[in-house]
């Protein structure tokens, strides 16, 4: 028999420049499905305020859940709650809660699955915090209500961007790709597609664009062409990147110029996920 439980989370987000909070309430179960009332700290919208530094739920945002090394479900924020199915958790055991910034898992069955992986490439709109909590509490039939403490597995960064182009700006040899391994909760990440990561439009002089990256070592100068715009009109040198650690953030800006291509000199590819 499939067992489908309500659940009370309360989520604490920690990120330098990034604080998320989340205060939820249980209500009652709805067919099959999990409903999770949601009281959003500060009623933002999803997505990082670089001003305040706030990571908030929307609509349409999912919660993905594991319980015992497999995954079994997801929660979807309909603009007041979260709801969805749970299926079969297992008793004395703590569930775990994986935020993946709305992108696409790559193949997820519920109780089967045993890991994802995400590509955080597109940075165009929102930004794709990645973030997992533990409940601090073991899963239990005969409880209602669970908290979670959610610790994001990226770091916010800033880039000072100086370009004509008004397209997105590419910027290739970045960690890109996270896979988490739902028995052991290890996050790896890795390069896909030259490890490219685009920033939102926008020109002019240090023009400010934020990103969201995943864990690495420290990276040296790039060569030209490193970064360019998309559709492949401008380009420039990925400046060094320092080492990028998890739950951190870069806040002074790493400068990056993107200048016109040259006649002659050919052209980069369209810049794509």
């Amino acid at each position: 028999m499939k067992r489908i439980c309500i659940i009370l989370l309360t989520f604490a987000s920690a990120l330098t420049l990034t604080n998320c909070r989340k205060e939820q309430t249980a209500t009652d179960k709805i067919g099959e499905k999990v409903k999770i009332t949601l009281n959003v700290y500060n009623h933002s919208k999803v997505a990082v305020n670089t001003s305040t530094g706030a990571v908030t739920f929307e609509n349409g945002d999912i919660i993905h859940v594991a319980s015992n090394g497999v995954y079994v479900g997801s929660l979807t924020h309909n603009g007041a709650n979260f709801t969805g199915t749970i299926t079969d958790p297992t008793e004395g055991q703590p569930l775990h809660f994986y935020f993946l910034g709305n992108q696409n898992p790559e193949t997820l069955t519920v109780g089967s699955s045993t890991s994802c992986s995400v590509n955080i490439s597109d940075q165009t709109s929102k930004l794709p915090v990645i973030s997992y909590a533990p409940s601090n509490e073991d899963y239990s039939s005969e409880t209602t209500t669970y908290t979670a403490t959610l610790q994001n597995q990226c770091a916010l960064v800033k880039f000072k961007v100086t370009t004509p182009s008004n397209t997105p700006i590419c910027m290739t040899g970045m960690n890109n790709r996270v896979t988490i391994d739902f028995s052991t909760n290890d996050f790896i990440y890795g390069k896909t597609n030259g490890g490219l990561i685009k920033l939102a439009c926008g020109s002019g002089e240090n023009i400010e664009k934020w990103a969201i990256l995943l864990p690495q070592d420290a990276m040296n100068e790039g060569a030209l062409g490193s970064v360019y715009s998309q559709g492949g009109g401008y380009n420039g040198i990925r400046p060094a990147i320092p080492a990028i650690t998890k739950n951190g953030g870069i806040a002074f800006g790493i400068n990056i110029t993107v200048n016109k291509i040259e006649i002659g000199r050919a052209v980069q590819q369209e810049c794509r996920d």
